[in-house]
């Protein structure tokens, strides 16, 4: 009967030796879950912050069409050139 008791006083033991591993574990994870979600809290005012700097398509219209014509202007006088060369 000794050895019984001995067995189910070590089993006890490992059981919560095993528990206590298990909150010392969870207690981690939380820890880390609750870290992470302070990055990201930190990573989306970040990203407001930068949202709220960005150009809008409307905005940006005008200075597209502006460009465009440019360059267009720019690649046809290229062209006429070219075609000037090619017809002397």
């Amino acid at each position: 009967m000794k050895k019984k008791a001995t067995r189910t006083t070590v089993a006890a033991a490992a059981i919560q030796t095993r528990l206590e591993e298990h909150d010392r574990w969870e207690r981690g994870i939380q820890m880390e879950i609750a870290a992470t979600l302070a990055r990201i809290d930190e990573r989306l005012k970040n990203i407001d912050g930068v949202v709220a700097q960005m150009v809008t398509q409307a905005e940006f219209k005008p200075v597209k069409s502006i460009v465009y014509g440019l360059v267009g202007s720019s690649l046809l006088a290229l062209l006429g050139a070219v075609i000037a060369l090619v017809l002397k």
